[in-house]
């Protein structure tokens, strides 16, 4: 669904806000992913490394609870430092900052219902926020303008919505124990392991924003606007070809290693 919509998205949105604008989306999305992978990558992969094994301790909310705060304020820091090397204006570092927290408190969900092999529940996650980040940009644009910062803005709804969804069909944890030395070790744990896999897939990302961010700065957002195009069919094209894989895959492989089934 995502490698649909993905696919649907970028033709209409270039349509409506033309070249140039979705060239400035493109940027600043890419930027907001980038700092999502910086700051939540980390607990993600930790959280589809250990659930598994932590999930029974009586201070694993709590740990999860204090990991996302730290999340969230290391996201704001990044994002402060980037806007202001950038020279952006406030209004367009709070639309990245709301962006980047959406963002990440989405992936945070659904890798928790991956951790907890519920694929139904991540098809529904991923399906209803796909259609919504077509359609909630597509009505901002319309009533507000034809702008990339409003199709920013749509894109972040899109994923607080779908979150709030799941959310409220489906209760997590409640925090019990507030042992802080035992939540501090469990954090370390993750951040240990987590840590330099965030960096990798940040990396990974940074060249992605780098290329558009030398194309933005040496040409102009009209040349941006139709390499980012064409890079992002071409990306999306991975999510209906691997991610099916790696999605059902990875939780699972963990689960087994975890539990000693080494050689399955």
């Amino acid at each position: 669904m995502p490698g649909i919509c993905g696919f649907i998205s970028v033709i209409l949105f270039l349509r409506v806000i033309g070249v140039q604008e979705y060239g400035k989306y493109s940027l600043l999305l890419s930027q907001c992913n980038l700092i999502v992978a910086l700051s939540y990558g980390w607990l993600n992969q930790a959280q589809l490394r250990y659930f598994s094994q932590d999930r029974t301790r009586n201070y694993y909310y709590n740990s999860q609870i204090k990991s996302l705060l730290f999340c969230g304020i290391f996201s704001l820091l990044i994002s402060l430092i980037v806007s202001f090397y950038n020279n952006q204006s406030y209004k367009i570092w709070f639309v990245s900052l709301i962006t980047i927290i959406c963002i990440g408190f989405f992936n945070y969900i659904k890798t928790y219902l991956q951790a907890k092999l519920l694929p139904q529940k991540v098809i529904f996650l991923n399906t209803v926020q796909s259609i919504l980040a077509i359609s909630v940009p597509l009505l901002i644009t319309l009533f507000f303008g034809k702008t990339s910062i409003h199709l920013i803005i749509g894109i972040a709804f899109s994923f607080l919505i779908a979150t709030l969804i799941i959310i409220k069909n489906n209760p997590f944890g409640i925090p019990s124990n507030k042992n802080k030395k035992n939540v501090i070790s469990l954090i370390k744990r993750w951040l240990y392991y987590g840590s330099p896999l965030s960096i990798w897939f940040a990396i990974g990302l940074t060249l992605s924003f780098l290329d558009r961010f030398f194309i933005n700065y040496y040409l102009n957002t009209t040349e941006l606007g139709i390499y980012s195009s064409l890079q992002e069919i071409l990306v999306k094209s991975f999510s209906l070809t691997l991610f099916p894989f790696t999605l059902a895959l990875h939780p699972r492989i963990m689960n087994l290693w975890n539990n000693s089934k080494i050689d399955e």
